[in-house]
């Protein structure tokens, strides 16, 4: 009784056997009451049929032996007994009366008042002294020339009638027992089908919490087991890429790690060794310190990236006026732009507005307006633009910066991709734009980047239009 698949067993066992002695008992119950219905009326016709014998015989019509035949002809047919009393009323109030016409049952001297008052009685379980057996009685008004001259009896043993009944009650019980086999398979195939997918979930849960891998379930319905089984398999993909994402995240650092560490380490021994002489350290002082720098932001793009893919990035969606945050984001580089005498033009019409996270549309902004300031020499320009498109709005960047081949632009969006054509690529993680594209896609739009190597590249999004 410790698994769901026992306990489904005789769960249902107990309510089919329930089901069905309830339906055979109710059965056998209503059929009582229909065989002893058929009985009433058909003493009622019988009893008739008697009172018009018994007219006739009075009128001359039939004699003696002709109304005796009729009647035990009736007898037989009905499997009852008929008597017909002449009684007066002034007679009725002595019982010998019918004591020496042979019926001494105390029932009988009690219903033949409400009998010989023009009513009919009838009982469907009643002990009778004269026949020693339990009987279904009826008492009928006998009338001849429209008056009440006595009555007409009539009693059936319990046995004939409950006979046929038995007979009834076999053949439903015998249905009921086979009812109850051929669900056996059906119960079984039943509770197997509900159990065993809990069964092979519980199994793989114990597997992913001992660190195993295990397969997908499989359940093709729809009702909440199959809802179980796909929440599962949800949270087994999402197990699955959280440890992707934590593998990953630790092979990244690993990797962009190990050569500023190491270059931080070296100049440091040498510093500490007197390897490099005083005169020196300031300058591999500010190595270090640049390199440091780099470490600081290397390591926070990698948690933006890790927060990103495990889906910890919440989005506050809201109306925004797009011109004024790209105003605010060329404010944030234009020092750093200003250094190298660049100039950002801001092209946006005044009416447009994006349906979008503030923080991350800026973090997005200020992401490629910080690649494009890196990779444009002295004097260059950087435009930004927009348009609509239906309901969504692509936001278009474009720089004079130094450009790049067009074999290298699909993996410009990849981590940890930098370009080999210039010497500035060591300067950035690598992971910019790739978070870039991340929260784009986040935010329900796609990010695509046109380039020619010495002319120039544009990156352009799609938001959503907050009008549209």
């Amino acid at each position: 009784m410790k698994s769901i698949f026992s306990r489904l067993l005789v769960t249902y066992f107990v309510i089919i056997l329930l089901i069905i002695l309830i339906l055979t008992v109710a059965i056998s119950t209503i059929y009582k009451e229909i065989v002893m219905a058929d009985k009433k009326a058909s003493f009622e016709s019988i009893a008739k049929r008697t009172g018009i014998l018994t007219q006739a015989y009075e009128e001359g019509k039939i004699n003696y032996n002709e109304l005796n035949a009729s009647i035990n002809g009736m007898s037989y047919s009905a499997d009852a007994m008929i008597y017909v009393i002449k009684i007066r009323n002034e007679d009725f109030t002595e019982k010998k009366v019918l004591s020496t016409q042979g019926f001494t049952d105390d029932f009988i001297y009690e219903d033949l008042s409400y009998i010989l008052d023009g009513k009919q009685v009838f009982r469907k379980n009643e002990y009778s002294q004269k026949l020693e057996t339990y009987v279904a009685y009826m008492g009928y008004p006998l009338k001849i020339n429209s008056k009440i001259e006595g009555a007409i009896l009539m009693f059936c043993p319990i046995n004939n009638i409950n006979r046929n009944i038995m007979q009834m009650n076999q053949i439903l019980w015998l249905c009921a027992g086979a009812i109850f086999m051929m669900s056996i398979p059906v119960i079984l195939i039943s509770s197997r089908k509900i159990s065993r997918p809990i069964e092979h979930i519980e199994k793989a849960a114990r597997s992913i919490a001992k660190g195993q891998n295990t397969d997908f379930i499989t359940v093709h319905s729809r009702d909440e087991i199959g809802m179980l089984a796909h929440s599962f398999n949800n949270m087994k993909e999402q197990l699955e890429i959280n440890e992707k994402v934590q593998r990953d995240f630790i092979a990244s650092v690993s990797h962009e790690l190990r050569t500023p560490l190491t270059s931080i380490g070296g100049f440091v021994e040498g510093l500490l060794d007197g390897i490099i002489p005083k005169a020196e350290s300031a300058e591999y002082l500010q190595i270090i310190q640049g390199e440091t720098k780099r470490l600081v932001n290397l390591t926070t793009d990698l948690l933006d990236k890790a927060k990103i893919q495990s889906g910890l990035v919440q989005l506050n969606n809201e109306a925004l006026p797009l011109k004024q945050i790209c105003t605010e984001a060329i404010w944030i580089i234009k020092e750093k732009a200003d250094q190298k005498s660049i100039r950002i033009n801001n092209l946006m019409k005044d009416e447009f507005k994006v349906f979008m996270d503030r923080d991350r549309l800026m973090q997005i902004l200020i992401n490629i307006l910080s690649n494009s300031v890196k990779y444009i020499h002295s004097n260059g320009t950087v435009n930004l633009m927009a348009k609509t498109e239906g309901h969504l709005i692509r936001i278009s960047i474009r720089d004079t910066g130094i450009g790049m081949a067009e074999e290298e632009l699909p993996y410009i969006f990849d981590k940890f991709y930098r370009s080999d054509v210039h010497d500035l690529s060591r300067e950035s993680s690598g992971l910019g734009l790739s978070i870039v594209k991340d929260l784009v896609v986040l935010s329900g739009g796609h990010i695509e980047a046109e380039s020619q190597l010495g002319i120039g590249t544009c990156i352009s999004f799609t938001v959503n239009n907050a009008e549209g």
